[in-house]
C-alpha cells in the first residue's frame, strides 16, 4: 500500500517516538564532554542536600575538564580514518559535485570526516538529511543543489520506513510553527494553521529512498550508544571529582585566620547583636528587632582599626594581663588535596583510555606502526563500517539520485583496510629501508606519492608536479648510484638522461609560463617538457629487435659498429670500470654485470667473465670508503 502523505499530515504531530526520551539523554550526556555544557544534573546528584548557594557557586567556578581530552580523539580518530587508504569509484559527474564546497563551505570529505562524524559520536540516534535548494526546486531545466542538515534526535517527531518528520524550534510553549519531512519520492513543509498543520510540497526527488541516514552507534536495547559511550562513566566521575577538589581548594588550600574578640559593649546589645525596641511614631505596635550599628549584628566589636591595626583593650587591675596573639593562623592537613586531585587526573586518564585514546597515539607516532590487532582495531573496524558502508555510501548514492537520475552505476566506497598514520619522518624511514634494500622502483614510487601527500599537503601544485615526474621521468625513482652504473654501461640513453638531469628545473620554467599548466592532459604537458629539453629519439644499440629476434643482417652491422665504437671511447672504458664497481659494492650481480657486457658491449661471453672479476673484501671496503679513485 502506497503510502499517504495528506492521511499522516492529519495527525502525525500528536505522538513522538517512544524512544525519543534515551535519545536526548544519550545526546546531552554526551555533549557535556564534547562541547563542554554544564553538568548541573551530575554535580546535584553528587550533593542532593546541598546549600543552593553552594551549589550555585560550584556551576559559577566550573570548568569543562573532559572536553579538551575527548575532543582531541575524535580529532585524532579523524586523522586516522583521512589518511586511511579509501577511495570511491563513481561518475565524473558526482566526482565534480562532491569536490565543490557546496558542505557548509567544506568539499564532502572535508564535510563528512570533520563535521559529521563528531555529531554521529554526540547523538548517534540523529539523522544526515539531504535537503534540495536553489533554483531547480522552480525550474525543471536546472539541478538542485544538495545540502547537508544534520537533525537532533531529540527534534525528530516521527520516522519510520516511509517518512522522517522533523523540527528545527519550538516556542517556550512546545508550539512548533513548522515541520518537515522527508518521503521516499519527495520533500515537504507543514505550516500551523490554528489546530492543524496545512501541507505543502517543495520538491518532488523520486529518488525511491528517503534522502536521510542515521548517524549510527552501537545498537543496545532498541537505541543506539555512542562509540564513545565507554567514556562517560569515568568522565562523569572526573566532573564530580574535580567539582569536589574545587571545593576542598576553597576551604582547605589555605590556612584558617582566628581573632580574638570582645562582646559588644552597647547596653541594650549585651553582645547579641541586636534588640526589641517599641517603634517610635506608634503606641500600639509590637515591638521590632534592632541591629546594633556599632556590632553590625556579629555581638562584638571590631579589633582593627581603618588603618589596619590591631586595638587591644586595657586590662583593668583585677584582671590578669592576655599576652596571646590577637589573630592566629592555622594550617589544614593538605593529604586531602593531594587525594582529591590525584582521584579526579586518574579519572580523566582512565576515561581516555576507555577510549583507546593512547592507543590512537601510538597510530600516529609510529609506535604502533599499523593497528593490526585486540580490541583497538575492533572498534575501528566497528566505526570505519559505519562512516563508510553507511554515511558515506548512502549519502553518495543519494546525492547521485538528485543530481544524476540518469546514472546507471551506483557508487561503490572502497574502505580502508588498516588505520596506519605515518609521519613524515616514517615515510622518510620507509623510503631509505626500501632503496637500501633495493626494492623495485614501483614500491619506491608509491612510497615517494605518499611522502608528496604529507609534505605538501597544502600545495596542490608541487603536488601535481612530482605527480608528473614519477610518471615523466622514467630514473625518478633510482638513486644516484644505479642511474650511474646505468650511464656507464650505456643502458640509459641520452633521452632518459635528460629527462632525468633536467626535468625539475623544466617543468618550473613551464609553470612560470603558464601557472594553469597542471590544468592540460599529461599528453600536452608531456610534448611541451620534450621541446623544452630538446629531445629527439636515439638509435639504441642492441642485437635484438622489438619482437624479441635477431635483428636482420644489415641492421646487425651497424649495431656491432656501434658496439665496436662503444668499446674504444673513454665512456666506454669508465663503463666498464663502473660496472665492475658496482659488482664490488653488490649493487649488480656477477652473471648481470657479465650479461650487460655481452649485450651492450658485444663481448664474447669468455672474454666478459674475465672483465668482470670480484674484488678481495679490503679493495671492496677501500671502495665503499672511497680510498680507491682519490
Amino acid at each position: 500500500m502506497a503510502f499517504d502523505i495528506e492521511l499522516y499530515n492529519k495527525d502525525f504531530w500528536k505522538q513522538k517516538p517512544s524512544e525519543i526520551d534515551r535519545w536526548v539523554e544519550i545526546f546531552e550526556e554526551m555533549v557535556i564532554h564534547t562541547r563542554g555544557h554544564t553538568p548541573e544534573k551530575l554535580l546535584e546528584t553528587r550533593r542532593p542536600n546541598e546549600d543552593e548557594n553552594v551549589f550555585t557557586y560550584r556551576k559559577s567556578i566550573y570548568q569543562p575538564i573532559t572536553k579538551g581530552p575527548i575532543n582531541r580523539s575524535i580529532h585524532k580518530l579523524f586523522r586516522i580514518f583521512q589518511n586511511a587508504n579509501f577511495s570511491y569509484k563513481i561518475t565524473d559527474s558526482l566526482q565534480a559535485d562532491i569536490d565543490e564546497p557546496d558542505f557548509n563551505g567544506m568539499t564532502f570529505n572535508e564535510y563528512m570526516h570533520g563535521v559529521v562524524v563528531k555529531r554521529m559520536i554526540e547523538d548517534p540516534n540523529g539523522y544526515l538529511a539531504w535537503i534540495p535548494v536553489g533554483e531547480g526546486l522552480r525550474d525543471e531545466t536546472e539541478k538542485v543543489i544538495v545540502v547537508p542538515e544534520l537533525i537532533e534526535s531529540g527534534k525528530i517527531q516521527h520516522r519510520d520506513d516511509e517518512v522522517l518528520t522533523w523540527f528545527i524550534h519550538a516556542d517556550s510553549n512546545g508550539i512548533v510553527e513548522r515541520f518537515w519531512s522527508l518521503t521516499k519520492d519527495a520533500y515537504y513543509v507543514h505550516v500551523k494553521d490554528d489546530d492543524e498543520y496545512e501541507l505543502f510540497l517543495i520538491y518532488e526527488h523520486e529518488i525511491g529512498i528517503i534522502p536521510a541516514v542515521i548517524l549510527g552507534g552501537m545498537w543496545e536495547d532498541d537505541v543506539f550508544q555512542s562509540y564513545f559511550s565507554a567514556f562517560l562513566p569515568f568522565g562523569n566521575e572526573a566532573i564530580r571529582q574535580y567539582s569536589d577538589w574545587q571545593a576542598v581548594n576553597v576551604t582547605s588550600a589555605f590556612p584558617y585566620r582566628t581573632e580574638k574578640y570582645t562582646e559588644c559593649d552597647v547596653p541594650e546589645c549585651g553582645g547579641k547583636g541586636w534588640w526589641m525596641e517599641a517603634p517610635k511614631d506608634c503606641d500600639n505596635c509590637d515591638d521590632v528587632r534592632v541591629t546594633c550599628d556599632i556590632c553590625k549584628g556579629a555581638g562584638h566589636k571590631p579589633h582593627t582599626s581603618p588603618y589596619g591595626v590591631f586595638i587591644r583593650k586595657e586590662r583593668d587591675i583585677a584582671e590578669d594581663e592576655d599576652t596571646g596573639p590577637m589573630v592566629e593562623f592555622t594550617s589544614p592537613a593538605t593529604d586531602i588535596l593531594k587525594y582529591s586531585q590525584e582521584a579526579w587526573e586518574s579519572l580523566l586518564m582512565q576515561a581516555r583510555e576507555a577510549i583507546f585514546d593512547k592507543q590512537v597515539d601510538e597510530a600516529q607516532s609510529g609506535v604502533a606502526k599499523i593497528v593490526d590487532r585486540g580490541d583497538f582495531y575492533a572498534w575501528l573496524i566497528n566505526i570505519s563500517n559505519n562512516i563508510f558502508d553507511h554515511l558515506i555510501l548512502k549519502s553518495l548514492e543519494i546525492i547521485q539520485g538528485y543530481r544524476d537520475i540518469s546514472a546507471t552505476e551506483l557508487p561503490v566506497v572502497i574502505k580502508p583496510t588498516s588505520f596506519e598514520v605515518k609521519t613524515e619522518q616514517d615515510i622518510v624511514e620507509e623510503l631509505g629501508i626500501l632503496i637500501e634494500k633495493k626494492v623495485p622502483a614501483p614500491f619506491i614510487l608509491e612510497v615517494t606519492k605518499d611522502l608528496t601527500k604529507k609534505r605538501f599537503s597544502n600545495d596542490p601544485k608541487t603536488s601535481a608536479l612530482i605527480a608528473f615526474l614519477t610518471i615523466y621521468d622514467p630514473l625518478f625513482a633510482l638513486v644516484p648510484e644505479e642511474k650511474a652504473v646505468l650511464t656507464a654501461s650505456g643502458v640509459i640513453s641520452d633521452k632518459e638522461r635528460a629527462k632525468n638531469v633536467n626535468s625539475y628545473q623544466a617543468i618550473n620554467e613551464l609553470l612560470i609560463d603558464d601557472p594553469l599548466l597542471f590544468e592540460k592532459s599529461y599528453e600536452e604537458i608531456s610534448k611541451l617538457m620534450d621541446e623544452k629539453l630538446g629531445i629527439l629519439d636515439e638509435d639504441v644499440i642492441s642485437l635484438v629487435g622489438a619482437d624479441g629476434l635477431p635483428l636482420p643482417p644489415g641492421e646487425m652491422d651497424v649495431a656491432l659498429e656501434a658496439q665496436a665504437k662503444l668499446k674504444g671511447t673513454v665512456g666506454g672504458v669508465q663503463g666498464l670500470i663502473a660496472v665492475n664497481q658496482a659488482v664490488a659494492e653488490g649493487l649488480m650481480s656477477e652473471a648481470s654485470a657479465e650479461l650487460l657486457l655481452i649485450e651492450v658491449y658485444g663481448f664474447a661471453p669468455d672474454v666478459a667473465g674475465k672483465l668482470i672479476e670480484k674484488p678481495s673484501a679490503q679493495v671492496v671496503a677501500d671502495l665503499k670508503s672511497g680510498e680507491i679513485g682519490k
